[in-house]
């Protein structure tokens, strides 16, 4: 700034012209600076307001977890050790005999493939039917238009809703299957599900244009097992037999070895939507082939999204103690209690119903078998999905911390 200055007191001898102008845009360059940094410095998302253009300032990926030194390992602990899981889960959000209007806060769950989603949205829509909740299932949202969702039209291209109801059990009309409203679901939805980017719900509107409040919450799973379960899903619908699945299986984790490739799908959705627009811009210039490092930032990155927004985790391996979680929040006084037990939350025996949505034909437990008996293909499975598994490992340590949250906040109100 000061170089600048003296350039500008330089230009006032040649032209007064020239001086003020440039001096004139320094001032606002600085100013512009000094708000960026008064946004970025802080640590978690829903301190500040759901504002547009905070959010695209907040979500820059050029944010500490993509250019940190540390490693990957090293940048999780730190994360862990500095986490106040009770930020995430101390406060209920609602109770079922709460009289829901447009006001209240959302909750918003990023359904990630593979990851007991489908199990979770029909719990979700259960739980809205029983307390008189707005409920809308999204899809084809992850790769909306971001321009549209920054229009003050509302309508969000690309997105759809498969299922909804508003809060007096009113289906939603057809039309708005064909056309994504964001003030139908801000004045009248209160749990929203489905395929959609983290903090892309923030931009909801309700009839005076205000932002709506939102928690986020997703589902996680060990990430050979998602990658199997999700080949094993795709081609078992088309009819393919499990010997078929396996030798797919192994035809694309050993191409994706020799090509140096790694999966990390989790951040299809928890990457911001503003996040994957810039990445987007980027690679247009530098190519869209992503190295080992490039993997590792994306992974961070995903990593430090789950701490700033909050997000509630869900395990797919720990499904009842991920609905003892969604309870304390959901229904704190255990007025519905049969509505959690119903999907796979223990009861007071310690007794829990399976519960399974949207199965695939084949078996990927069957098919892993296959996979772990061949050395190599396993081997090459288990470094190709390697980020996606620290993501995972990370979701878990903070799953685990805001259960034993849950736990202590429920012994505290204990008599």
């Amino acid at each position: 700034f000061s170089r600048a200055l003296s350039l500008a007191l330089s230009l006032s001898t040649a032209s007064p012209r020239y001086y003020w102008c440039f001096l004139i845009g320094i001032l606002y360059t600085s100013f512009v600076r000094i708000k960026y940094d008064q946004v970025t410095e802080n640590s978690h998302f829903h301190q500040f307001s759901n504002d547009g253009n905070t959010n695209d300032l907040r979500m820059d990926e050029t944010k500490t977890a993509t250019n940190t030194t540390l490693t990957t390992e090293e940048f999780m602990e730190k994360l862990l050790t500095s986490y106040n899981a009770s930020k995430a889960v101390a406060l209920p959000l609602w109770n079922c005999t709460d009289a829901f209007e447009e006001n209240v806060t959302k909750l918003a769950f990023v359904h990630v493939f593979k990851t007991a989603g489908s199990s979770v949205s029909d719990f979700l829509r259960d739980y809205a039917l029983k307390c008189s909740a707005g409920y809308a299932r999204i899809i084809s949202c992850t790769n909306v238009d971001p321009d549209s969702v920054r229009s003050k039209d509302g309508f969000w291209k690309h997105c759809r809703v498969k299922e909804g109801f508003s809060r007096n059990h009113k289906g939603i009309k057809p039309d708005f299957y064909k056309k994504f409203n964001d003030q139908l679901l801000g004045n009248h939805i209160d749990i929203i599900g489905g395929h959609f980017r983290l903090g892309t719900m923030d931009y909801l509107k309700n009839a005076e244009r205000k932002s709506s409040k939102v928690r986020y919450m997703s589902f996680f799973r060990d990430a050979a097992m998602r990658y199997i379960s999700g080949v094993t899903y795709v081609e078992g619908n088309k009819g393919w037999k499990k010997e078929q699945i396996v030798q797919e299986v192994k035809d694309r984790i050993l191409s994706a070895s020799k090509n140096k490739k790694y999966n990390i799908r989790y951040a299809d959705y928890l990457k911001t939507l503003w996040q994957t627009e810039k990445s987007r811009q980027h690679h247009r210039h530098l190519g869209n082939s992503k190295s080992s490092e490039d993997t590792a930032k994306i992974a961070r990155l995903v990593m430090q999204n789950l701490v700033d927004y909050n997000v509630i985790i869900g395990i797919t391996e720990n499904y009842s103690d991920s609905l003892e979680i969604l309870q304390h929040l959901m229904d704190p006084t255990g007025n519905v209690t049969e509505v959690f037990t119903e999907h796979g939350m223990r009861d007071q025996e310690g007794n829990f119903h399976t519960w399974s949505s949207n199965p695939s034909l084949v078996s990927s437990s069957a098919v892993m078998k296959e996979i772990k008996n061949d050395r190599e293909t396993y081997g090459a499975l288990m470094e190709h999905v390697k980020f996606e598994q620290m993501i995972y490992n990370f979701a878990l340590a903070l799953h685990k911390k805001q259960y034993e949250a849950v736990k202590k906040n429920l012994q505290s109100t204990l008599p």
